[in-house]
């Protein structure tokens, strides 16, 4: 089944201040661009485009061979992700220093540069400006698991959920071939929101991929969003587009870029 934080279930109704704002993260090849795009269906507010729920008036990452349905990632997102780990790590997003992995946070007292903050927060200050237009809504890109600490101040009660998958599917699917780097990214996720204190739902690959699994595994996540007080949920999902944004994962995938 899956797993997620405890959470008082009240739902939206009755709050002032309603959560609006979901962060997808954790390690590559989990399911994280199915994932959000099944949080983006559960968020169609009205006629809206559920395109807007993910990416707002920002640029998607282009599709490519490896994902031909789409990362649903804002590109400006993952850029600014790239360049934060490497102005503050001076290394790349595979590459974690030892005191990051244990405990996040240290990542907000290890910028290089003491104009680095600053320049990640009027770019950050600008993607969630842009987001909050369009809310509610969710962001998606598995270097949240490192990043999350400096995104931390700027989000409003946010509410995270990590895909996860087997590691040895993982390294099989990845160029990068590296049970290592599952292990990091994973644990990284789960400290980071926990630092955060952000809810957290643990979601699972393999449950996607059959019909009642991945049915119930739909349901579940939507209990958790409302639980979580977002507001605006689609309930329930219809079957027709659960079974649309699944069809992509069922399809056997080629090995990916990362």
């Amino acid at each position: 089944g899956s797993m997620a934080s405890t959470l008082r279930c009240r739902g939206p109704e009755g709050r002032q201040r309603a959560r609006s704002q979901i962060i997808v993260m954790g390690m590559s090849r989990s399911g994280s661009s199915l994932t959000t795009s099944i949080i983006a269906a559960m968020l169609r507010n009205g006629s809206r485009s559920d395109e807007t729920a993910w990416r707002g008036l920002g640029r998607a990452l282009p599709s490519d061979s490896a994902n031909p349905g789409g990362y649903y990632e804002r590109e400006d997102v993952v850029r600014l992700n790239y360049a934060t780990i490497s102005s503050v790590t001076g290394a790349g997003w595979t590459s974690f220093r030892p005191d990051h992995l244990l405990r996040p946070a240290a990542l907000n007292a290890s910028w290089r540069a003491p104009s680095g903050r600053a320049k990640f927060e009027a770019s950050a200050r600008a993607i969630l400006g842009d987001m909050d237009h369009h809310a509610p809504w969710v962001l998606k890109d598995v270097r949240f698991a490192r990043t999350l600490p400096v995104w931390r101040p700027l989000l409003r009660r946010p509410l995270c959920v990590i895909p996860y998958r087997h590691p040895g599917e993982v390294a099989s699917s990845s160029r990068l071939r590296s049970v290592r780097l599952w292990e990091e990214y994973v644990m990284s996720a789960l400290t980071a929101a926990r630092e955060a204190r952000c809810p957290t739902m643990l979601v699972s690959f393999r449950r996607w991929l059959a019909p009642v699994s991945a049915s119930d595994q739909a349901r579940e996540l939507h209990s958790f969003l409302h639980c979580g007080e977002v507001s605006g949920l689609v309930s329930p999902l219809e079957a027709t587009t659960t079974e649309r944004l699944l069809a992509a994962v069922r399809r056997p995938a080629p090995t990916h870029r990362h």
